[in-house]
């Protein structure tokens, strides 16, 4: 009785069955191009493996697959993941291994019954990064882990599946033994979901199979052939599961019990401690406060005291300004009339001014009017000049002309008679006759030539020109 007492404790504190078993193997080829056409290299492995997030996704198992890839790399869908991984490294030669749990998901035993159905899942990793030239970028990738797949990107990503009973680690057989003791001891209160999930972790040829399918008929409602030996042995095992299921049940519930108060006494005195902490700390902050209002209500008396003789004296000054006001109110009001004073003489300058203004505008208006009309002048002149100048050369002509036809009247010679335009007829005359030496001639050219002098001082130029 004490011995089953015992077995049946253990069993009962035995966590259900999580992990079906194991994949191990080649993940990954830093060497070539996988069949996506791109190359996931050896510093994008190194990075991922030295990275603090990777250690500390693997120690808390946060590197979960799925079945086939999800369209989101970074999905959350845990409901429907299969497996979880617990180690990963890259070899010398650029292989890169890993090893992952198949956990007891609904999904994780469909992966099992494919697995005993003969397939062979092939691994691909799962991630996010810039591509530059075909090649994953170390520095932008981000890595959430691998996924079971069947067309792997790398054709030897195809990982050795090993279940917990055929094991060669002894912990792990150690689990499968207390499973299969779990499924003995507890077969009789196991319903229809619990079978199907413990039955998917055993082989179909065992015993723990066997017992879980007449478990299922039973709950079903089918017919289980029973032999008087196993009638019997059930009976008794019955009789004493009930039993120690009683006493089991009562010792839980008592240690339940005692558990929780303990947790109520420490709880207890842990809310006890944390209210004294805090009736001490209310106390202190209470009496620093008190003080510091003590303190406040001084100063601010102090402050009125001194507040109380300032307005008086602040009154005194007040009546001594209002009194400086006043005179300087007189004073303003004289200030005020000069002021206007000087306005009103200010704004007759500036009338003055303004027409001062207006009339220098209109003296250089008049300005500039004559200095154009002492331009147009200035043309007129010249032109006027130039009319003159014209003039004096043919009256150069002229008297040239009337000397040379007066000389050759007189016949005297010409070369030495100097003319210019200012040089008079009578002038003119005088000079001929002054340097006129006579030829030979009669008398009577002579007496003519008298004639035509005397007659010549009483004619102008045209009788002369005529003559």
């Amino acid at each position: 009785m004490k011995d089953s007492k015992i077995k049946a404790d253990v069993n009962l504190n035995k966590k259900p069955l999580a992990i079906l078993g194991e994949y191990a193997g080649e993940c990954a080829d830093a060497n070539i191009t996988n069949k996506n056409g791109l190359d996931i290299t050896r510093p994008v492995w190194e990075g991922v493996f030295a990275s603090e997030e990777y250690n500390e996704g693997i120690k808390n198992g946060h590197y979960i697959g799925f079945l086939g890839h999800p369209e989101d790399p970074n999905c959350m869908d845990f409901e429907h993941g299969c497996i979880v991984m617990t180690e990963g490294h890259i070899d010398p030669d650029g292989k890169v291994q890993g090893r992952f749990n198949l956990v007891n998901t609904p999904v994780g035993q469909i992966v099992k019954t494919f697995i005993d159905a003969g397939v062979k899942f092939g691994i691909s990793v799962r991630g996010a990064g810039d591509i530059v030239d075909n090649s994953v970028d170390p520095d932008t990738f981000v890595f959430r882990g691998f996924d079971l797949v069947a067309f792997p990107a790398y054709p030897n990503s195809i990982p050795t599946f090993t279940e917990i009973a055929a094991s060669t680690d002894a912990a792990q057989q150690k689990k499968y033994q207390a499973v299969c003791a779990a499924v003995t001891n507890n077969l009789d209160s196991l319903n229809k979901t619990e079978v199907d999930v413990l039955q998917a972790s055993f082989a179909k040829q065992s015993k723990e199979y066997a017992a879980l399918e007449n478990r299922k008929k039973v709950l079903a409602g089918e017919q289980v052939e029973v032999t008087p030996e196993s009638a019997a042995a059930v009976v008794a095992s019955q009789k004493l599961d009930a039993v120690t299921a009683l006493y089991l049940e009562a010792q839980r519930k008592n240690k339940v019990l005692q558990s929780e108060n303990v947790h109520l006494r420490k709880l207890m005195q842990t809310i006890k401690s944390a209210e004294s902490r805090k009736i001490d700390s209310l106390n202190r902050i209470t009496a620093a406060q008190m003080k510091d209002m003590d303190q406040a209500l001084a100063d601010a008396a102090s402050r009125t005291k001194k507040a109380v003789l300032s307005s008086q004296s602040l009154s005194k000054d007040l009546e001594a300004v209002s009194k400086r006001l006043r005179s300087a109110e007189d004073a303003n009001l004289k200030y005020s009339q000069k002021i206007e004073a000087n306005t009103q003489i200010i704004q007759e300058k500036d009338s003055i001014i303004s027409k001062l203004q207006s009339n220098l505008s209109e003296t250089v208006r008049k300005v500039n009017d004559a200095e154009a009309k002492t331009s147009n002048c200035d043309a007129q002149i010249e032109r006027l000049q130039r009319k003159v100048e014209a003039a004096q050369a043919l009256v150069d002509e002229y008297q040239n002309a009337y000397a040379q036809i007066y000389a050759n009247a007189l016949g005297v010679g010409l070369e030495h008679v100097s003319v210019t335009a200012t040089t008079t007829v009578s002038e003119l005359q005088q000079i001929i006759k002054g340097s006129s030496k006579y030829t030979s001639g009669s008398q009577e050219a002579i007496l003519a030539s008298s004639q035509i002098s005397e007659v010549g001082t009483d004619m102008d130029e045209s009788s002369l020109i005529t003559l």
